[in-house]
């Protein structure tokens, strides 16, 4: 479970990508965030996990998931299930999974994708 600084960074982070995406043009946002509507718990087609990202928005008409990691989120047991659902859901369904994380843990966020097999963007925030 995360702790209590885990959370102020993440909302932090997803303050910083709400900011972003409303001055490049993004509609429909949504968040896992006090004063926003919450995106949907999505799931694939034959999967019975689900998960709701902590931000989704679209851009032309495209869907774009973004999923919020730490410095440590990234590594703990938990990121492997949802970003797995949400790579899934979004190769299902032609869309945009983005997994954003602070400055400096590009790399490491990447290699851990690899590791999962999954196929994603990865996007800093400083």
């Amino acid at each position: 479970m995360a702790d209590r600084k885990n959370d102020l960074e993440r909302t932090h982070i997803i303050n910083i990508l709400i900011d972003h995406l409303t001055k490049n043009s993004f509609a429909e946002i949504r968040a896992d965030l006090s004063g926003y509507n919450p995106p949907q718990k999505l799931s694939w087609k034959n999967g019975k996990q689900g998960h709701a990202p902590d931000v989704s928005a679209i851009y032309g008409k495209k869907l774009f998931l973004f999923e919020v990691e730490t410095f440590d989120s990234i590594v703990d047991g938990l990121a492997k299930d949802r970003w797995r659902v949400l790579s899934a859901y979004a190769q299902e369904r032609n869309c945009i999974f983005v997994v954003i994380v602070p400055k400096g843990c590009q790399k490491k966020a990447k290699k851990r994708a690899r590791s999962y097999n999954i196929r994603n963007e990865v996007w800093t925030i400083s």
